[in-house]
């Protein structure tokens, strides 16, 4: 069967994509992919082509939506940002900084981001700026990209790393 192989520790799940070579699975707990031929996709390209399983083709790769915009947050806007969307609503912000190589791979992933989930809000903060360096130390941000969700102004999840399924997994349980 062609598709990605997921190792859960049971029985074997077989997801199809249509960009997926055969032999290639990702582990739950998102390690290094192990490829059981030389055709295999590399670790950037299997975890893209698993972000495509639930992304919907109406969705234009590496496209920045502009009807739900995502917004470049500062330390004076950032926590009226956070409580002016209202109690119920939910805002993800991506911490990042221009040089950080897995915020440079997620970009493409959390650009169509908005597309696919129309309810919430997006904003990206650079923490690599010196006057923001004070307001990411105080949301403890302790590594990069950091990804968190906030309900209402207040922190309900979040996510570190650049680990594209995960951060759509963790969305997707929000989003209900």
């Amino acid at each position: 069967m062609k598709g990605l192989r997921l190792n859960t520790g049971g029985p074997k799940t077989y997801i199809p994509v249509r960009q997926a070579k055969s032999g290639t699975f990702i582990n739950h707990r998102n390690r290094a992919p192990k490829c059981l031929n030389a055709s295999a996709l590399t670790s950037f390209e299997t975890h893209a082509t698993a972000l495509e399983v639930f992304m919907p083709e109406s969705v234009p790769a590496h496209t920045p939506s502009f009807n739900n915009s995502i917004i470049e947050l500062n330390a004076g806007n950032f926590e009226e940002f956070l409580v002016r969307e209202g109690p119920n609503s939910i805002v993800m912000v991506d911490f990042y900084t221009e040089t950080c190589g897995p915020c440079k791979l997620m970009l493409p992933h959390f650009e169509k981001l908005p597309s696919v989930f129309k309810k919430m809000k997006f904003a990206k903060f650079n923490c690599g700026l010196e006057e923001h360096r004070a307001l990411a130390t105080r949301h403890r941000i302790r590594s990069l990209p950091t990804f968190k969700l906030y309900r209402g102004g207040r922190l309900i999840d979040e996510m570190t790393g650049g680990r594209p399924v995960q951060l759509r997994q963790m969305l997707l349980h929000w989003s209900r």
